[in-house]
């Protein structure tokens, strides 16, 4: 039997692995109901939908997570500037898709000197 995501797709896709988040693919209003290993959602509702669907995005930091991501995300996270994540992105299908850098360390404000020191005193 097709996962229920695929069921909804509007395009045909991989049939995602029983802990990816049930939500990739829904177009109209609906119950979100989701039991894993990892997380159970009793419910939820999706009410407003936007015309487009918004993309998702699956942050990744191994192969595993890579395959996940080029496979069902329309754009993919690096948790970390390494080449080999986005290598890997691609290899899975994810050539041509968004990608997006997650960073950790920001400081700002006004001054350039007072967010460098508070760069320095949070961040060593």
């Amino acid at each position: 039997m097709a996962h229920p995501v695929d069921r909804e797709r509007k395009s045909p896709g991989p049939t995602p692995p029983a802990h990816h988040p049930t939500l990739i693919g829904y177009t109209t209003p609906r119950d979100a109901i989701h039991r894993s290993k990892h997380f159970q959602v009793d419910s939820a509702r999706l009410w407003d939908m936007p015309e487009q669907p918004p993309p998702i995005g699956i942050a990744v930091s191994g192969e595993q997570s890579c395959r996940i991501a080029g496979e069902l995300a329309d754009l993919v996270i690096a948790v970390e500037p390494e080449r080999g994540l986005i290598e890997a992105f691609d290899r899975h299908g994810g050539a041509g898709k968004p990608r997006v850098g997650q960073l950790h360390r920001v400081c700002y404000d006004k001054e350039r000197e007072a967010a460098v020191a508070r760069a320095h005193e949070q961040f060593r």
